[in-house]
């Protein structure tokens, strides 16, 4: 069944997944701020922010986006299987 609402959850979580991909590119680039950065950051942050203090940076290395994208992923799949 593919509904209208299955399809937007479905791009919800893929543009959502995206955004998480960028700021990570984001925080190794170091990209001069402007609107595109800052709207990224406002939307991801609070999330990445959530996962962090759960699971803290190892050494130099953040593992909480990792963890973000397969959380994202169960969320994903746990709705989607519970609409349809």
């Amino acid at each position: 069944m593919n509904s209208p609402i299955l399809t937007f959850i479905s791009v919800f979580f893929r543009l959502f997944s995206f955004l998480i991909f960028f700021r990570v590119l984001m925080s190794w680039v170091k990209p001069r701020p402007n609107s595109l950065t800052y709207f990224i950051s406002d939307i991801t942050d609070p999330y990445l922010n959530f996962i962090k203090r759960f699971i803290p940076p190892v050494g130099m290395i953040d593992f909480s986006p990792i963890v973000a994208l397969l959380l994202l992923d169960v969320m994903q799949s746990v709705l989607l299987s519970v609409l349809v």
